[in-house]
């Protein structure tokens, strides 16, 4: 049979969101498993190419074609003890007893009674993942979060700035602008066509936040690292993973940006 997937750039629910607006399936691989080489970079920590299909086999089959190494994408080739071997077959780990003893926390400050629709078609998911041998820790607690995010959203902002910048300093001649802040310019120029349907204060936010280094940031988000799960035992197991519903609204944006301009997307001399 024909899979039916396609790969996606995510740095924080490119892929997972509309996987969980659509009700396909959607993976977004660990950094470095899948090469980002072609791809504009928003945060280096973040950015993974990853599958979204109709079918966990259909995803499957397209990370075994992705992954792998690739010279233009470093953190695809560096060393790491738990890196699969180049040419792993996902789909060997389609099997019917592949629940058996995963354990699925289930974290449901937050993100459970938002809505009974939701809850009720995940009380029926979660009796299904029972039923196929999961062992649920219900509920488990995620002390920190909110620190988190925060400074994930820190570490995301100022990275898009410094690789910005680093993208658009490689393009062609021909590319209009070549840093963060000739792009802002350039849209402000262009504001009738560039920013009816939305403006570009992320842009500025990423502008001055690389003023202050992404280093910084960086370690910012590494000190608001949460507690682990109170439930799950330090050292963990690599049979523990979280289960919760997706959140997210379906949005459309009809105007195209000028970084995803075709002149823009061809790379300059090396």
């Amino acid at each position: 049979a024909t899979a039916t997937a396609e790969p996606l750039l995510e740095t924080d629910g490119s892929i997972i969101a509309p996987a969980s607006v659509n009700g396909v399936v959607g993976l977004k691989p660990t950094v470095g498993l899948v090469s980002r080489g072609g791809t504009i970079p928003i945060s280096s920590t973040q950015d993974t190419v990853g599958p979204i299909g109709r079918t966990v086999a259909d995803v499957a089959a397209l990370l075994t074609a992705i992954a792998g190494p690739d010279p233009a994408d470093p953190s695809t080739t560096a060393p790491h003890p738990a890196r699969p071997p180049a040419g792993e077959d996902y789909r060997r780990f389609l099997r019917p007893d592949a629940l058996v003893g995963v354990r699925l926390g289930v974290p449901r400050t937050g993100f459970f009674g938002l809505s009974r629709a939701v809850d009720q078609h995940m009380a029926r998911v979660l009796a299904e993942l029972t039923r196929l041998g999961a062992i649920l820790v219900d509920p488990v607690e995620l002390p920190g979060m909110q620190a988190l995010f925060v400074a994930e959203e820190e570490v995301l902002i100022t990275e898009f700035g410094v690789e910005l910048d680093a993208y658009l300093a490689r393009r062609g001649a021909d590319c209009p602008v070549r840093s963060l802040r000739e792009l802002i310019a350039w849209n402000e120029r262009h504001a009738d066509r560039e920013l009816v349907d939305f403006g570009q204060e992320e842009l500025l936010r990423a502008l001055a936040s690389a003023d202050h280094g992404a280093v910084q940031s960086r370690g910012a988000g590494r000190r608001a690292r949460p507690e682990r799960c109170r439930d799950f035992p330090p050292g963990g197991s690599r049979r523990d993973r979280r289960i919760r519903p997706g959140a997210v609204a379906a949005q459309t944006i009809r105007s195209r940006s000028l970084i995803g301009d075709e002149r823009c997307a061809r790379p300059g001399p090396a």
